[in-house]
């Protein structure tokens, strides 16, 4: 008997021990901090989308993913109140806890609407919100053809693409793509005819003789207008080839 009374009191005393050492892995328990959320809202809060990087006494690593069930003296409802909060949880017999900010809602963003270095538009929309509707810029002489993501133009923004920053970060910028319009410009002589084809804002790259010769021509005409070599193409033209 005296010895059955021992044995429950090592298995007890061990017990408490064992406990002991679970209380005090709280402190050594330590949460990577990039791990743990750093913008999310009570209404947004998802806690099974939480995973932790954590690091025990022994220098064991652990990935966890996060469970209602392993909140300890809290609840998810709770948890979505905005403020800050000391969370534990629960983990194979240890505690892990961290802070938590939760906002009351994201903050604030200034979407540039950009051409090259020129901003053309300016909003200030919720941080991890959808753009929804996009301006239309015009631009004379060119087709605009929609706002990307990057300035590379990788990725076509749409009324349903999210102001996704990193923490901090408080400048969203699009990127404006146009392509210039190709015009016309029709050289004319005695009833003979040539199209060429030339983008908006560049020179005529070729002038025809239509079957004159060099020495023969006086010039190239747009009605009175003398057109030449630095003549920039912005419209539809037609150019008369003038014999002297």
């Amino acid at each position: 008997m005296k010895k059955i009374i021992i044995t429950i009191l090592t298995v007890f005393l061990m017990t408490v021990l064992v406990g002991c050492h679970m209380v005090k892995a709280e402190d050594v328990v330590r949460v990577k901090e990039d791990t743990i959320p750093t913008e999310v809202t009570g209404a947004d809060l998802d806690i099974s989308k939480i995973m932790l990087e954590v690091t025990f006494e022994d220098g064991s690593d652990a990935l966890i993913k996060l469970d209602e069930k392993m909140l300890v003296s809290t609840t998810l409802e709770k948890l979505r109140e905005p403020g800050q909060h000391e969370v534990r949880v629960n983990y194979k017999d240890a505690y892990v806890h961290f802070e938590l900010e939760v906002l009351e809602k994201y903050p604030d963003v200034t979407v540039k609407y950009q051409w090259n270095d020129e901003v053309l538009e300016e909003k200030v929309i919720e941080k991890h919100q959808e753009l929804g509707t996009l301006p239309v810029p015009e631009k004379a002489g060119y087709r605009f053809d929609g706002w990307y993501l990057e300035q590379s133009y990788r990725t076509l923004a749409t009324e349903q693409s999210k102001v996704e920053l990193a923490a901090g970060e408080t400048e969203f910028v699009l990127y404006a793509h146009f392509t210039p319009i190709t015009y016309e410009v029709t050289f004319t002589y005695e009833g003979l005819k040539l199209v060429e084809k030339v983008l908006y804002g560049d020179a005529i790259y070729y002038f025809p003789t239509l079957g004159l010769l060099q020495e023969e021509i006086d010039g190239y005409y747009n009605g009175t207008s003398k057109v030449t070599a630095d003549t920039k193409v912005t419209g539809n033209i037609t150019v008369e080839i003038k014999k002297k």
